[in-house]
């Protein structure tokens, strides 16, 4: 048996003006049953009172997809399925104030619809990743690039990323395809660039360099005597190479 543990928020007790405001935690445990491995994501997908628990399952049957939720008092499974053989990783992304179940694919990127628990197709692209490993695993390609709060899009691929930057309605800008040479291994790094931004690495024989996502900034990489120039603008960014 797996028992997942969790600690939550109950109430927030204000004591006396120029106090301290104390948070009372409740206990919760929830048995996922028997799996040789598993990875949890959270999200608000349904309408409880808290975060929804996503968790997806691999044993000798195959990969399932569990979803529970909390009520206020307790938690309850309220969908379980096997998941589709060519969902290669998932992750969680929140995209105009909502959040949305990603599943990353062969074709691109989906989102699966919490009124159906169906997979949507989202954002058409080709990744690195191409065969489904035997578990579910959780791919972080939504992630703050440019510092402004909002989830965007980084997904590597051979030669570089395909990135979507998120607007503050919901929607997302142009494909900017981020390009490396041929040496180059893509990866993500997270590291104090400014409140809520992270960075995309690319990597070469000759060095590491980190782009900051911007619609109006100038991204250099210099790896030895070899410099890429990139010159963002609101729908296209090219890297070149000297």
């Amino acid at each position: 048996m797996s028992l997942l543990n969790l600690h939550i928020a109950a109430a927030l007790v204000a004591v006396a003006q120029g106090g301290v405001a104390e948070l009372a935690y409740d206990n919760h445990g929830i048995d996922l049953g028997e799996s040789i491995s598993q990875t949890v994501v959270h999200g608000r997908l349904t309408s409880g009172s808290a975060d929804d628990l996503i968790v997806f399952s691999h044993d000798e049957r195959g990969r399932q997809m569990a979803v529970y939720a909390y009520d206020g008092g307790t938690w309850s499974r309220v969908h379980f399925a096997d998941v589709p053989n060519d969902v290669i990783f998932v992750d969680m992304i929140n995209l105009g104030g909502r959040d949305r179940l990603l599943a990353l694919r062969r074709e691109g990127v989906d989102w699966i619809d919490p009124e159906t628990w169906a997979l949507k197709p989202w954002l058409s692209a080709a990744s690195m990743y191409k065969v489904p490993p035997p578990d579910v695993r959780e791919l972080n390609i939504a992630l703050d690039l440019n510092g402004d709060e909002l989830d965007d899009i980084a997904l590597p691929g051979f030669d570089g990323y395909t990135v979507w930057i998120q607007r503050p309605d919901g929607s997302l800008t142009d494909p900017v395809e981020l390009a490396g040479p041929p040496t180059t291994r893509t990866g993500f790094v997270r590291r104090p660039t400014g409140r809520g931004k992270s960075t995309v690495s690319i990597s070469t024989a000759m060095g590491t360099g980190i782009w900051r996502s911007g619609m109006a900034t100038v991204s250099t990489f210099t790896w030895g005597s070899r410099t890429a120039d990139s010159t963002p603008n609101p729908s296209r960014s090219t890297c070149r190479w000297n």
